[in-house]
């Protein structure tokens, strides 16, 4: 509760700060879903005088319409605490609102979604805690209260995190909502891994055995179901996040095609706790593809049926809002920090050296990255994901369901990156979907919480030219600093203390004499490495993100003055983060196939003297 009080409270005094032309675009989506009839919301640019239209998928837009059109938002109005006007059409050259309109609208970030984020972390800390407190005996007192200690760290990390921050409650967006059901969806997955291990351990007669196994299929196929639907309408929230679905996909497939193996004991199911045969593997796809259909096709239904006439043209124009491909290039105007910014440089660098006098950045003296080739490297990329996420639902859940458990998010957290990497167009943001899962492996050993300080602080030091007023300067040095010392402070703490035994929520494993075969995705590191989180690269990576950032705010000016190379310290921060995010997916890749393809021991709860192989397949 201190955490959420502490943290509502730095928020609200965050409410007079800047906020970015994000904060006109979704007025204006609350002015467009208040007065204007559903079948114009994706039409409407108030007479061609705003570029503020709705671009974000339906389920969004029932969002705004929700926060525009409530019995407390009406009540605001008919008191006159809330002026109309913000509500009203207006066009870009005149959208100026009160400073109400400003609480109103920040109001409904913290209230609803940061609620909705701190439900996602909450459900992911139980996930966590729940899988681990099972594997650790009941008379492990300490290791219990050592794991605990961990999860804390995760949610204060999660909480805290100054991204989110810096981009819901001063830039002004609902990252934090959208990241929250993110966090549900996983929840959900990550708990399914853990139910026949737990019924195995409760379950001490054959017949008992078969009776609860029947049950946790029937529990990890409801988890498995919840979890995939939450995801996929994150996607009808913002179709960006639809880059992360084959992870989801292959995970799934994997687990209905899971080879199984057959109890002795009648009504016996596989020992991966999925299909005894291959009818229940084809209902259960049948159910999820059923939902899964649905779920997307459901948001669209009202405005199709709005203009039944012309659906077809209704359905180009949302597609078209969605897709604008042909409006947009592959950078954004400040490049996020990723392979295309590397591209964009030697680009740039290439067209100097050949003596050309402009830099029109519809053409490329290297090759044009249209939509489709970006399209093409992502989803081969994404490939690694594909085969890791297939393979960890093949594998038996009793025998390693933490391993399974990181594996999984590593999945989440590789295709974050690679989406951030090479998608057509990015923003500079996309990297915030990456970066809040690691929080969560963070805590489970060294190596993890290394690569989420590299990831989190250039991660973060990219965002920085977003709030660009002078007036901001201080805020955001101090909002990134103290997170960097709260983060290598934390985990600091997590991961040494007085025995070199300890090194996490791994190591608390380890110490139970299970950490081989149940809980560690990465080698404990505490007998090798007991120095400090942050090595040499990592402290001179920081004197070089602190030169950048005295040349960017104050150098540059001083040098060039302000009409003169505008856009060099752009240029240097993202180059910059380019090089170092690259590095930390590369990173992040090895540690995925790490832990998938490491081999997994039966876990000592598994009752094998009752199973048998059986070769059946879907």
């Amino acid at each position: 509760m201190f955490i959420l009080v502490l943290s509502m409270i730095v928020k609200i005094l965050l409410i007079p700060s800047y906020r970015s032309t994000d904060f006109d675009v979704h007025r204006n989506w609350l002015a467009i879903t208040r007065h204007l009839p559903l079948s114009t919301w994706y039409f409407d640019d108030v007479g061609g005088t705003t570029v503020h239209t709705l671009d974000y998928p339906p389920s969004f837009a029932y969002f705004e319409y929700f926060l525009s059109n409530n019995l407390i938002t009406e009540f605001l109005i008919q008191s006159e605490i809330l002026n109309e006007r913000c509500f009203q059409l207006l066009g870009d050259q005149d959208n100026d609102v009160g400073m109400d309109c400003v609480i109103f609208q920040r109001l409904t970030v913290v209230l609803v979604g940061d609620m909705v984020y701190l439900w996602g972390v909450l459900a992911m800390c139980q996930a966590f805690h729940s899988s681990c407190q099972n594997s650790i005996s009941d008379h492990s007192l300490e290791k219990k209260k050592r794991m605990v200690e961990s999860m804390w760290a995760a949610m204060i990390l999660a909480v805290f995190n100054s991204g989110l921050i810096l981009l819901d409650h001063v830039h002004f967006q609902y990252n934090g909502m959208l990241l929250g059901i993110l966090l549900l969806s996983i929840s959900f997955v990550l708990k399914s891994m853990m139910t026949l291990e737990e019924k195995s351990k409760t379950s001490l007669d054959d017949l008992v055995l078969a009776s609860a196994t029947r049950r946790t299929i029937s529990t990890t196929m409801k988890r498995e179901l919840i979890g995939s639907l939450l995801f996929v309408w994150l996607v009808t929230f913002k179709h960006l996040y639809m880059t992360l679905g084959p992870v989801y996909l292959f995970y799934m497939l994997g687990r209905v095609c899971q080879p199984t193996t057959r109890a002795v004991v009648q009504g016996g199911v596989g020992g991966g706790g999925q299909f005894s045969n291959w009818k229940n593997g084809l209902q259960f796809f049948l159910l999820l593809a059923i939902s899964v259909l649905l779920t997307v096709i459901l948001p669209f239904i009202p405005f199709l049926v709005s203009d039944p006439v012309n659906y077809k043209r209704q359905l180009m124009q949302i597609l078209s809002r969605l897709f604008p491909f042909h409006q947009r290039g592959l950078c954004h105007n400040y490049w996020a920090g990723n392979v295309w910014a590397l591209y964009m440089f030697v680009d740039k660098v290439c067209k100097k050296l050949l003596n050309a006098t402009e830099y029109p950045t519809e053409d490329a003296t290297l090759f044009k990255v249209t939509p489709f080739i970006a399209a093409i490297f992502l989803l081969f990329a994404m490939i690694p994901a594909m085969i890791c996420s297939w393979m960890i639902a093949r594998k038996p859940m009793n025998y390693s369901p933490h391993q399974h458990q990181h594996g999984f998010l590593y999945c989440i957290v590789y295709a974050s990156m690679t989406s951030f990497m090479l998608s057509y167009h990015v923003h500079e943001k996309a990297i915030m979907t990456a970066i809040v899962p690691m929080i969560f492996l963070s805590v489970t050993d060294r190596t993890s919480a290394r690569l989420f300080l590299r990831m989190s602080t250039l991660g973060h030091f990219g965002l920085l030219p977003l709030l660009y007023k002078p007036t901001e300067l201080l805020l955001k040095i101090l909002l990134h600093s103290c997170y960097l010392v709260l983060s290598i402070t934390l985990l600091e703490k997590i991961h040494h203390t007085k025995s070199l035994s300890s090194s996490g929520i791994c190591s608390i494993l380890e110490e139970e004499n299970i950490g081989s075969t149940l809980s560690c995705p990465l080698p404990v590191q505490s007998d090798l490495d007991t120095g400090p989180l942050l090595k040499t690269w990592d402290k001179i990576g920081l004197g070089i993100m602190a030169s950048i950032l005295l040349y960017t705010e104050s150098l540059h000016l001083v040098i060039f003055g302000h009409d003169k190379m505008e856009f060099l310290p752009l240029l240097i921060t993202s180059v910059f983060c380019a090089v170092g995010l690259i590095m930390c997916w590369f990173q992040c890749g090895l540690v995925m196939l790490h832990v998938t393809l490491k081999p997994t021991v039966a876990s000592r709860y598994e009752p094998s003297s009752t199973v048998q192989e059986s070769p059946h397949h879907t």
